[in-house]
């Protein structure tokens, strides 16, 4: 009986502790924000889609991609992976699904060939795919895209402000905030599990008449 209760003893202690390290890294990571887990999911939108930008030198600037998107700000431009301009005309008139990965990040890589897949399944010129990687561009081509090629944009060397990846964005053609999706999972029904989000909300978005 005295060696059953130290077992136990030991088991809840070590449970105890545990889980108060995890509570303190959460706290640490979120400064103690209860709804942390809500805003990174919604606010980024709200507060304006911030991305981090990584310079030629090695520095960053910070904008606002929500901007670029609505037309407010018509200088910042991007360049894909075939040197094709990205900016605030790239996103009049179309439902756009931006998504945010790099490549050490294993939900990222599992979502990409069912980006692919969604955007042969929709197949309308309406509808873009949009994705953002914090990597370069020569790791990019080096590490992937001389495996495959993908049939949507990728630019290179962009941070999403909120840290939260896979992070995806949907955007109606009016550039209005539809859906947002945080994390994935590496699982045999994660493509599965992307088309039956995103193919249902595309279809609904293109079919919502155009606005004179």
């Amino acid at each position: 009986m005295t060696i059953a209760r130290t077992c136990t003893i030991f088991i809840l202690t070590f449970v105890s502790f545990t889980l108060a390290s995890q509570v303190d890294s959460i706290e640490r990571l979120t400064g103690n924000n209860p709804n942390w887990f809500e805003e990174s999911k919604y606010a980024s939108w709200e507060n304006g889609l911030l991305i981090s930008i990584r310079n030629d030198d090695d520095t960053r600037d910070t904008i606002s991609l929500k901007d670029i998107i609505i037309g407010q700000d018509k200088k910042t431009i991007f360049r894909d992976q075939h040197n094709q301009i990205v900016n605030f005309e790239t996103f009049k008139d179309k439902v756009i699904l931006l998504d945010f990965w790099f490549i050490r990040c294993p939900p990222c890589i599992v979502d990409l060939p069912g980006l692919d897949l969604l955007n042969k399944k929709v197949n309308s010129s309406e509808f873009e795919i949009i994705t953002f990687a914090n990597d370069s561009m020569p790791e990019i081509r080096n590490k992937l895209l001389s495996k495959r090629e993908f049939n949507f944009r990728i630019i290179p060397n962009v941070f999403i402000v909120n840290n939260s990846y896979p992070y995806k964005v949907l955007i109606s053609r009016d550039q209005t905030f539809v859906n947002s999706k945080v994390g994935g999972t590496v699982g045999e029904g994660s493509i599965k599990s992307l088309l039956d989000k995103y193919l249902p909300l595309v279809t609904t978005e293109l079919k919502k008449i155009k606005e004179p």
